[in-house]
């Protein structure tokens, strides 16, 4: 591997890795913010009102930051989602599928055992169905081994359907595999298909 390419690697993770818990931190500093101000008020260095008032902006900022992240998503192009990162292209999916009706839940960095989330949802004849999820955000196409890694992850998590999407195409031993295995292969048209429709 070149310099180059080890340097952008290492950016890339590192981007990937502080965006992943972006939202956690915020979740967390505003908490602190709202204990600080709590015992300050308990000790009687603030009045409840400017208590109130900061309450209020911080969780006004938290729901402003959130909102900002679901319409960047809801908004994005194929161009645009070409760009993103692998973790990025995670929460893009993650917000299509929950304004779709699925409760999303992310599974870790490391040890995801080929799943990258796990979809929920209660369909209209009263049947529950769990996917387990693979996003494979590449610049060539999807191989046999994504097909492979969520079909095994699908019976760890005790899934009843198993999904792969990617923002490129699959080659045809990934094809073969999944049809074979009743896996469902979401490729670039499909993406650019259900985005336009949703």
């Amino acid at each position: 591997m070149k310099e180059g390419k080890i340097k952008k690697a290492i950016r890339s993770a590192a981007r990937q890795k502080l965006y992943k818990h972006d939202e956690q931190q915020c979740i967390i500093y505003a908490a602190l913010v709202y204990f600080l101000a709590f015992i300050s008020v308990k000790a009687g260095f603030l009045p409840w009102q400017i208590f109130g008032v900061l309450v209020l902006i911080v969780t006004a900022a938290i729901y402003f930051l959130y909102q900002n992240d679901t319409r960047k998503y809801t908004r994005a192009s194929i161009p645009e989602i070409d760009a993103m990162s692998g973790t990025e292209f995670e929460q893009y999916l993650k917000t299509y599928f929950e304004q779709n009706g699925y409760t999303v839940r992310l599974t870790q960095d490391s040890h995801d055992y080929g799943v990258d989330m796990i979809l929920k949802k209660k369909m209209r004849n009263g049947n529950k169905i769990t996917v387990a999820v693979q996003a494979k955000h590449y610049r060539s196409n999807v191989g046999i081994s994504a097909v492979q890694q969520v079909i095994a992850g699908m019976r760890f998590y005790d899934c009843t359907k198993a999904m792969v999407v990617t923002n490129r195409y699959f080659t045809k031993s990934a094809v073969q595999l999944a049809e074979a295995n009743q896996v469902v292969l979401w490729d670039r048209e499909r993406l650019f298909h259900n985005k336009n429709k949703s």
